[in-house]
């Protein structure tokens, strides 16, 4: 029996595309989250303008368009090919552009060299003969081997895979497989950044078009040498139940201030910003043993790049409990420095100067993006709120109904304050009386539907 990506058969596990293999997986629905599960939490940073593009997308919701800028994650072993098989494919659209471009690469600023560059693919336009043509290039560490595809030089999406099975190299493009050559050395291993729509740091010659499904496997070459048909649709992940390669910050405070989020970066460390916020267990927290009570206290973390919301998707999301508590002001949770303006915060919450609702405020550097509840909230219940950027758009659900939007095209500004629970950053109007569960940062994820959802009914596992 044949069992398909994600279908259950019988006496069967799921089979998924994004597996133990998997290094890398971008399929930039919620901006440049690298959703592999085979290797490494991998944090990609865009420049000179790449960005999601949601009309002009292969699958999903975006597709990454370059245009003449491209996205980059620093040298991991991860990446290092070796000796044995690997994979590395992708969906590109030109656009109709016709300048040489690399769509993706790893190499020192020295470039396409035997000694500086491990591998990459690039569309040449000025190679003799070989006009518009896909070139995928491979270094032992002293001389280069190229697969020389196919020319392409339209508007429409294209499949490029290039694999390694044993000693020979194999080029497909749109599952036919048209270039291979003998490679029997171990890949040249460089200590250099790896980037999509460009040769990792190489400058110059950046993509200008479309980028969909990135995907680079080690140990195994995926596709049969006398070819394939690309799929039809997205790489299958597996199912995450809350904690996953978006979540930056999950604090549960079941027995202590230990964050459990499985995203980039090591375990962001907590400690107090003001007074002694407690844990407080016996049937008081919304899921698990314990919650933190606030009662006027606050935690904080340190600023870290894994936090940086950007352009792109991402959720905030917790439980609150006011505790009958009415005090206006009170600030809930924010990351901002100690002055709250514009130029210091990310984002934060605080409850309104009358009337009892709750205010979510954004911030690009100079403009605020203000999102306030319907619902006035003056009761001693647990209640669920996520603040979430979808596109251009950011939302404020509580208990699931979505109560206020407002557009932002713009990036979220990097604030260089802390992270404080208790408070709206650092700037302290005063302190939340309440207490907070399941408090949860994600980026590269729009989690909820924007028409409305049921809160969960269990702690993020």
């Amino acid at each position: 029996m044949v069992f398909m990506p994600g279908l259950v058969g019988v006496n069967s596990a799921p089979v998924y595309d994004n597996d133990a293999y998997t290094k890398a997986l971008l399929q930039f629905d919620g901006g440049f989250a690298d959703v592999n599960v085979g290797g490494s939490a991998h944090v990609w940073q865009g420049f000179s303008g790449a960005k999601q593009n949601y009309s002009t997308k292969k699958f999903g919701d975006a597709s990454l368009f370059c245009n003449n800028g491209y996205i980059s994650t620093g040298d991991h072993a991860d990446f290092d090919l070796g000796s044995g098989d690997w994979t590395i494919e992708t969906w590109f659209n030109r656009n109709g552009d016709t300048n040489t471009a690399w769509l993706f690469g790893q190499s020192t600023t020295g470039g396409a060299t035997g000694s500086t560059m491990a591998w990459g693919a690039s569309i040449q336009t000025n190679s003799g003969g070989n006009a518009n043509q896909i070139f995928f290039s491979v270094s032992n560490g002293s001389a280069l081997t190229q697969l020389i595809l196919s020319a392409v030089n339209d508007s429409s999406w294209h499949h490029c895979a290039f694999q390694r099975l044993g000693n020979t190299l194999y080029g497909f493009l749109d599952g036919v497989m048209v270039s291979s050559t003998a490679f029997s050395s171990t890949v040249n291993a460089v200590a250099a950044n790896v980037s999509i729509g460009r040769n990792g740091d190489a400058s110059g010659n950046n993509w200008r078009g479309y980028i969909d499904d990135f995907r680079l496997s080690v140990g195994i070459a995926r596709h049969s040498i006398s070819g394939f048909t690309p799929k039809a649709s997205a790489f299958t992940s597996p199912p995450s139940f809350g904690n996953d390669r978006f979540t930056r910050i999950l604090l549960q405070a079941d027995v202590d201030f230990t964050d459990s989020a499985l995203g980039p970066t090591s375990t962001t460390t907590w400690g107090n910003f003001s007074g002694t916020p407690t844990i407080v267990t016996g049937g008081s927290s919304k899921f698990g043993n314990g919650s933190l009570r606030c009662n006027g206290a606050a935690l904080s973390a340190s600023d870290r790049a894994s936090f940086t919301l950007g352009p792109q998707d991402w959720t905030m999301d917790f439980w609150f409990n006011r505790r009958g508590n009415t005090t206006a002001s009170q600030g809930v949770l924010g990351h901002a420095g100690s002055g709250g303006t514009q130029n210091q915060t990310q984002f934060g919450f605080l409850w309104s100067t009358s009337g009892n609702k709750l205010e979510a405020y954004v911030s690009d550097g100079t403009n605020w993006y203000t999102n306030q509840s319907v619902t006035a909230y003056t009761d001693s219940n647990w209640h669920h709120c996520a603040l979430m950027r979808k596109q251009d758009t950011v939302y404020l659900f509580l208990d699931g109904v979505m109560e206020d939007s407002v557009a932002m095209t713009a990036a979220v500004f990097d604030s260089a304050g802390q992270f404080v629970l208790g408070s709206f950053g650092e700037f302290v109007s005063s302190y939340f009386a309440g207490d907070l569960d399941e408090i949860r940062l994600s980026i590269g994820i729009a989690r909820f539907n924007t028409a409305g959802f049921t809160p969960p009914a269990a702690a993020y596992s």
